[in-house]
């Protein structure tokens, strides 16, 4: 499905309208396809569905942008805003530059992408993607766990934590080695900071 107007609202509207785009359901197919772009029941994030699976997900509205989507992130073609009130939670976005011809796609296989269009070359650039890479699938390495695409292992445990079941299944998380202690000095520690570039 094709996003042509930058101005289009993804989210809720008004009480009982949600909007969310679409993929359709193969290139020789325009009917509707399994996945969608739509915001989480609590408003406050962007999430990519096959289904009723939550496949990727944007991070919280930081702001500026959200936190997990760089594709949704400040930069110099677009501006992305995110409207929440008791009557509407939607995020729409603008292009800084009028003059330019954009677009977003949710294409069959659940990949979304922007596009500008080239006037010299006659075609659509892609300007970002979502998913990015596998780390960017939404649960992969389950609760307290860790994926990096760095690692020879794509998954990995928080400090103090061992794999649950990685044998079979990534997804199943890691465990703590001990119980939580805070009269022996266990606490809260930052393991990520984001950053909008």
């Amino acid at each position: 499905m094709v996003a042509d107007d930058p101005r289009m609202k993804i989210g809720r509207i008004v009480e009982g309208i949600d909007l969310y785009i679409s993929s359709l359901k193969s290139i020789d197919d325009p009917s509707q396809g399994n996945f969608t772009l739509e915001i989480d029941s609590s408003g406050l994030q962007v999430i990519l569905k096959q289904g009723m699976a939550v496949k990727a997900r944007s991070g919280m509205w930081n702001g500026l942008g959200f936190s997990g989507m760089p594709i949704m992130k400040p930069n110099t073609l677009y501006n992305f805003t995110y409207i929440s009130n008791q009557r509407e939670k939607y995020f729409t976005y603008e292009l800084l530059n009028k003059s330019v011809i954009s677009k977003m796609v949710l294409d069959e296989s659940g990949k979304m992408e922007l596009f500008t269009w080239n006037d010299l070359a006659r075609n659509w650039i892609g300007f970002s993607v979502v998913p990015v890479d596998k780390c960017d699938a939404y649960a992969l390495c389950g609760v307290n766990g860790i994926c990096s695409l760095s690692n020879s292992q794509t998954c990995g445990c928080l400090n103090r934590f061992i794999p649950t079941n990685w044998e079979t299944d990534w997804t199943s998380g890691c465990a703590r080695i001990m119980s939580l202690d805070c009269q022996k000095g266990d606490g809260f520690i930052k393991v990520f900071q984001h950053q909008i570039a």
